[in-house]
């Protein structure tokens, strides 16, 4: 796999950011809507960002160990 320039790798972290960003107010519109009596939209963008960054170093790791 090639390598991404820091230019690439700044890029995709905005992208990443902003789909965040967008996944809060959706998360956040569901929850009004549909009066959830337990959770909150932070913690779950928080899980949803680790799970991204566990399968994300995953992914490199694996693609380490074959080259």
């Amino acid at each position: 796999m090639a390598t991404l320039s820091e230019e690439q790798v700044t890029d995709i972290f905005f992208i990443v950011l902003l789909v965040f960003l967008g996944l809060f107010f959706v998360i956040e519109a569901l929850m009004a809507s549909y009066n959830a009596k337990f959770g909150h939209t932070t913690g779950i963008i928080v899980m949803l960002g680790i799970f991204l960054s566990f399968i994300i170093k995953t992914v490199a790791t694996k693609d380490e160990e074959l080259t």
